[in-house]
């Protein structure tokens, strides 16, 4: 069988559909002993493996959404793609392969108000793919309900796989956690936030708890790691706000 998946999402650095798309792609392409996998994207990829046994096919396009809807039909057609995998939400509608479509969650459906203009145009294309694929993937059973509860007539279709886990969480030596504390200035104790700095991860509601807390915390200090993504000034200046400047610390993207 050969196996397709898009793999724009990994064409930046990785967060958090990024790492799991690159982590399904390498433990597939090291599983599937009778099969052959094929990532599809339109730039260079971040995130796996020189020595992963897949074929790599890339053409040039203006931005993902063009390259899914226009250009990847024709790659699956011509590389004779058995299934494809669409891990981030959407699928090439005018495709005739056969699909499986994963959704994360329906945040965008749920509190709109939370994503930028360009991420909610960008979900319209949720509904349509969902009533093309073949299967669809909910991470979790929260997921599953949100999908039933806004479009019923794709319930059949609807399939939970858990997300795995990463082999790298796993105890660390005393060097390399020496090595990380250096690198990013961390303190003896301290409370950790991993996540991009937008509205919908709600880091600014975590200064406030924290500022409220930290008195019984035991001098732990609050790290927040993450790239900044959008209207995320909200966070420093509570953090200034709040007088507790020297007690946060920012590590930029990870």
């Amino acid at each position: 069988m050969r196996i397709g998946f898009d793999a724009t999402i990994l064409t930046r650095p990785l967060t958090g559909v990024g790492v799991y798309t690159a982590r399904l792609v390498e433990a597939l392409a090291r599983t599937a002993r009778f099969d052959e996998v094929f990532i599809f994207a339109h730039k260079p990829l971040f995130g796996l493996s020189d020595e992963l046994p897949v074929n790599i096919v890339s053409k040039r396009s203006p931005n993902a959404h063009i390259f899914v809807q226009f250009i990847l039909p024709r790659l699956l057609k011509e590389y004779d793609i058995d299934v494809l995998h669409g891990p981030n939400f959407y699928l090439p509608l005018i495709s005739k392969t056969p699909s499986v479509v994963t959704v994360h969650d329906l945040s965008a459906q749920l509190f709109p108000e939370q994503h930028s203009h360009k991420h909610r145009l960008s979900q319209k294309l949720l509904r349509p793919s969902l009533k093309k694929a073949d299967r669809i993937i909910a991470v979790s059973e929260a997921t599953a309900r949100d999908i039933e509860g806004f479009w019923s007539g794709v319930k059949n279709k609807v399939k939970i796989v858990y997300n795995g886990i990463d082999s790298d969480f796993k105890p660390a030596s005393d060097d390399k956690i020496s090595k990380i504390r250096k690198q990013y200035r961390l303190p003896e104790k301290f409370v950790l936030f991993v996540g991009t700095l937008e509205p919908r991860k709600n880091v600014a509601r975590l200064v406030e708890a924290y500022s409220d807390a930290r008195d019984n915390l035991d001098g732990a200090k609050l790290v927040i790691a993450g790239g900044k993504g959008w209207l995320f000034d909200e966070i420093f200046t509570k953090v200034e706000k709040l007088g507790i400047s020297d007690e946060v610390l920012f590590t930029g993207y990870i």
